[in-house]
């Protein structure tokens, strides 16, 4: 279950971790949308793997949930080229800045 921008992207690195006959179903919520535990109890699974960002939304949730909730932890990993990219997208806004105003 993710409630992300980008949902299809998880998906994917999910299933580069958990063997297909895992997965049941994958449920797209909208991004900064409503996690009930409606939505939650529905599923057709015991177990409902979600992102850390839903977890937090989950966590809030006064409902009683019959579910087991597993978080899939991400890390986002930076590259020398992007890192170099940035700065020099930084510097060049810098140095192409109109004129300042009071």
């Amino acid at each position: 279950l993710a409630g992300i921008g980008n949902p299809g992207r998880y998906f994917s690195e999910m299933a580069r971790f958990a063997p297909q006959v895992l997965i049941e179903k994958h449920v797209a919520l909208p991004d900064h949308g409503e996690i009930s535990a409606e939505i939650l109890n529905a599923q057709p699974t015991h177990t409902i793997v979600v992102t850390e960002k839903d977890a937090v939304k989950i966590a809030q949730i006064a409902l009683p949930v019959n579910k087991k909730i597993l978080v899939a932890h991400t890390q986002t990993r930076v590259t020398p080229d992007l890192v170099e990219c940035l700065l020099q997208r930084v510097k060049f806004n810098q140095e192409h800045r109109g004129p300042k105003t009071a």
